[in-house]
C-alpha cells in the first residue's frame, strides 16, 4: 500500500483540525470564519478522509465478495470497485 499505515485520526489544535498518523499529518485545514466553509463541514470532511483508509479495505473485502456473486448487478459493480481501490492505490 502507498498510503500511510497505521490509524488515521482527527486532531484538533485552535482553530486547525488536522488528520493524522502518529505524530505526521495527513490533511489540515485553518479554520477562518471569513473565507473558509462552515466548522461543521471541515469537520463533516476531516472525519471522513480519517476514515479513507478503512473504507478502502472495506472496500476490498466487498470485491472478495462480489467475485463470487454470479448477477449481472454484482458484475458490474466489481469492475467498478475494482477501478476505484486501483484509482486509490494510485493505480
Amino acid at each position: 500500500m502507498k498510503h500511510t499505515q497505521g490509524k488515521w485520526s482527527v486532531k484538533q489544535t485552535d482553530l486547525k483540525k488536522a488528520v493524522v498518523c502518529g505524530d505526521m499529518t495527513i490533511a489540515s485545514n485553518l479554520y477562518d470564519e471569513n473565507k473558509n466553509p462552515p466548522i461543521e463541514e471541515i469537520d463533516a470532511n476531516a472525519k471522513l478522509i480519517s476514515l479513507a483508509p478503512e473504507m478502502l479495505q472495506e472496500l476490498k473485502m466487498v470485491a472478495l465478495g462480489l467475485e463470487h456473486t454470479d448477477s449481472d448487478w454484482a458484475k458490474e459493480r466489481l469492475e467498478y470497485v475494482r477501478e476505484t481501490i486501483a484509482s486509490a492505490e494510485g493505480e
